[in-house]
């Protein structure tokens, strides 16, 4: 799916369809079930206010989170998946925020770009996933970031905080 989403969105034939979102509930609530697995030594934490509205397209910012958040669950290890939401500047960000081991810096450069190595030991993945998630941000007309100055807080593991700044104001 992702490769013919990301085909889509470069050739302009990946459609949006824009409706009122709740981000708690719509987007962050069911990408945290889907990220749950018994037995995983981590936590998945939802952190968003109650009544942050966006004119979206929910199925598409879904995708975004729910790729960014597979990615940090395939390297934590101790510690946290987060996803959170927030307003900054009237503008509204979504986070994917881990206590992984962190990016290595030769990487960083890179790393929106098609066709990347696996950051992981078992080379998982096809190179495309922080690719697509940069296509469908712009398609919603937003920007994503690494933040190169996150720290996890957890003691050996640096982790990882991506940003995306939708570019919209809540709705109110």
């Amino acid at each position: 799916r992702n490769m013919l989403d990301m085909h889509k969105a470069h050739s302009d034939q990946l459609g949006i369809s824009l409706s009122p979102a709740c981000l708690r509930k719509d987007v962050l609530e069911p990408v945290a079930t889907m990220l749950y697995q018994r037995g995983d030594s981590f936590k998945v934490i939802i952190e968003c206010p109650e009544d942050l509205f966006i004119l979206t397209d929910r199925i598409r910012l879904k995708q975004i989170v729910l790729n960014l958040a597979n990615n940090s669950r395939k390297f934590v290890q101790k510690g946290f998946v987060r996803i959170r939401a927030d307003v900054v500047d009237d503008k509204v960000h979504v986070y994917v925020e881990d206590s992984g081991p962190g990016i290595p810096m030769d990487k960083r450069d890179t790393l929106f770009e098609k066709f990347q190595t696996s950051l992981d030991i078992l080379n998982q993945g096809t190179g495309i996933g922080l690719s697509l998630c940069k296509d469908l941000t712009e398609l919603l007309n937003g920007v994503i970031s690494l933040d190169e100055d996150f720290h996890s807080g957890i003691e050996g593991c640096p982790g990882a905080r991506f940003i995306i700044d939708l570019n919209k104001p809540p709705l109110h």
